[in-house]
């Protein structure tokens, strides 16, 4: 006969990591169209300031070359940045808990219990209206615990947000909460 088996151990790390749901690549895409927007943003601050000062003889015309070098080195870290963020960024939405993993040089790995969940927000900037995206904010009782999921496709973001207030609805009428209608 066969003796009760243990419960199986947890997954190794690189399964847990697998077990994350990634960003639709035009999360990566919108987030390196940010970082090359930004080289040209402090090559035109930095320009705003040498141009006149090269035209007055103040500094050497040959100094513009430091332009073109701002924008290939901040969009080149922009670029960088975007794709080691969305190589590291997931998400996974259990019966109980969301879970979200970010961070490049500093990580978070975030675990929002469903019944502490206030209300979810979607918000749109301009490039997120441009790539046809959106970020879920899940608010939580203690504002220093609210959790973005930035950048997840529209219909991702409407389903992920009626999951999440459902399992919400849920975990708090499981715990008696007075009043669950207030989820």
């Amino acid at each position: 006969m066969d003796a009760p088996s243990a419960a199986p151990p947890p997954p190794p790390p690189d399964e847990a990591v697998a077990a994350l749901r990634q960003l639709a690549p035009a999360a990566r895409l919108r987030w390196r169209a940010g970082g090359v927007l930004a080289g040209f943003v402090v090559a035109l601050l930095a320009g705003g300031a040498l141009v006149p000062l090269s035209l007055a003889g103040a500094v050497p015309g040959t100094v513009l070359w430091v332009l073109p070098a701002l924008v290939a080195l901040v969009g080149g870290l922009g670029w960088w940045h975007a794709g080691a963020r969305y190589r590291r960024f997931g998400y996974r939405l259990d019966e109980r808990v969301l879970h979200v993993r970010d961070g490049v040089l500093t990580h978070s790995d975030a675990h929002v219990p469903l019944f502490r969940v206030q209300h979810v927000d979607l918000t749109r900037g301009p490039l997120q209206l441009l790539f046809g995206l959106t970020t879920l904010v899940v608010h939580t009782a203690a504002p220093a615990a609210d959790v973005q999921l930035p950048d997840v496709l529209v219909v991702d973001a409407e389903d992920l947000r009626d999951r999440i207030l459902d399992a919400a609805h849920e975990a708090a009428a499981a715990l008696g909460t007075a009043d669950v209608d207030a989820v």
